[in-house]
């Protein structure tokens, strides 16, 4: 691999499936000094890498040219060949049953190819850590699936607007809790969090707990 190489990560789903994959985005970064990792995926999710330090840029993945790939006879636009043939890596998150995107990365001239399962099968083991797994083959092996990132002084100061003056102090951090999915069926029971919450209320008394809902949960 290059000493300065490109790094794409594609990666779609809602804001929960992202953050489950930082910790792999931050394996690359810290497993590969000096390389430039991109995010491929929705700019309103994506940033998130960005604003953490563990990527450098973003781009859109909501691109015309992209349907193409998933087609085993597509035309593939121009432009999308030369940006993938770009990167000296690619590691694909994209549900990709008949291995048509893949096929078509080899076309566009992508040579090293990871390809990462979109979804969260095993039962007992940490999502992000199912998810930084193909990695493995990489050399890259994930210590701690709950990371503390790199988010830059600015973006710490807007959470503290939000959450509180004390929301830097380590013991005093707020504790999230995002109870809801887009998915009823695995959604946990209500009895359960609420047991979780006490528990955590009496372990921490000095943190708060800050409950987190997306459109879904409604």
């Amino acid at each position: 691999m290059n000493p300065n190489p490109r790094i794409l990560v594609i990666r779609g789903g809602a804001i929960g499936d992202f953050i489950l994959t930082l910790p792999a985005i931050q394996m690359l970064r810290e497993g590969i000094p000096g390389a430039e990792i991109e995010i491929l995926g929705y700019p309103a999710i994506a940033s998130l890498a960005k604003e953490a330090g563990i990527a450098d840029n973003v781009r859109s993945i909501e691109y015309a040219g992209m349907a193409n790939y998933f087609n085993p006879s597509g035309v593939l636009d121009p432009d999308l060949v030369h940006y993938f043939s770009g990167f000296n890596l690619v590691v694909s998150y994209l549900y990709d049953p008949d291995g048509f995107f893949k096929a078509n990365l080899e076309r566009s001239g992508v040579e090293s190819l990871v390809t990462c399962s979109h979804r969260i099968d095993e039962q007992g083991a940490p999502a992000a850590a199912q998810l930084a797994r193909p990695l493995e083959q990489l050399a890259l092996f994930l210590e701690n699936p709950a990371p503390d990132l790199p988010f830059s002084p600015e973006t710490r100061a807007r959470a503290a607007e939000l959450l509180g003056p004390d929301a830097g102090e380590e013991n005093e951090k707020p504790l999230a809790i995002h109870p809801g999915s887009g998915s009823p069926r695995k959604n946990w029971q209500v009895s359960g969090w609420k047991e979780l919450t006490l528990h955590l209320a009496r372990r921490y008394p000095r943190r708060s707990l800050v409950l987190l809902s997306g459109e879904a949960d409604r």
